[in-house]
């Protein structure tokens, strides 16, 4: 994970936000206070670093090793291969703006809504099509951290609202109730089977 100054933030304060999406890079948003300076700095990751060791059958899987191809990884005859936890990944886009003192405000707003301070760290609620969100907060030395998989609440929000601050261009920010009926309809007529997965498909964010 990208290092922040913490030193550079001790008496104005910090927040990070880490975007884990399951199909796309990922993001690091750090919205900094330095007295009356703020700053938004954005990095996209090439690829997800591994931190845990992970285990393939090969035997079938045609498109498996182009998936690996950037990753450490260990054979094992046929049948084994194994992903090493090698922490591996290179930052490919690294920007920082200045924002008004207003925005900062705003975002602290909108962490409060979703019970920032008070919301256990993290829940049960997992999946594999969607995206893991993660905000740290540090503040006269005083650590936070939730962590929530695909958010459809407050705390999601707060996230939408640092991803548009930044200007970054992902993937759409499209929720289920959100797609034009007429979409729905055309993807129920042409294709009947990806409609199945099309509420989880708009939350790969």
């Amino acid at each position: 994970m990208p290092k922040v100054n913490r030193r550079k933030y001790s008496e104005g304060g910090i927040y990070r936000f880490l975007w884990l999406r399951a199909f796309g890079p990922p993001v690091v948003f750090v919205l900094g206070r330095s007295g009356d300076q703020i700053t938004l700095t954005t990095k996209v990751l090439d690829q997800q670093p591994e931190f845990l060791e992970s285990k393939y059958d090969p035997r079938g899987w045609s498109g498996l090793m182009e998936q690996l191809k950037d990753k450490t990884i260990e054979r094992f005859g046929d049948s084994l291969i194994v992903v090493k936890a090698d922490r591996k990944a290179t930052i490919v886009s690294n920007q920082t703006k200045r924002l008004p003192t207003l925005e900062w405000t705003n975002f602290e707003q909108l962490l409060a809504q979703a019970g920032f301070s008070t919301r256990p760290a993290i829940d049960s609620d997992r999946g594999n099509d969607g995206s893991e969100w993660i905000i740290e907060s540090l503040q006269k030395n005083k650590y936070r951290c939730v962590v929530r998989w695909s958010p459809e609440d407050a705390f999601r929000e707060a996230g939408v609202y640092l991803i548009k601050l930044s200007g970054f261009k992902g993937r759409d920010l499209l929720r289920p109730r959100q797609i034009h009926p007429t979409l729905l309809l055309l993807t129920a007529v042409f294709f009947p089977f990806p409609l199945i997965g099309a509420a989880g498909w708009v939350r790969w964010l």
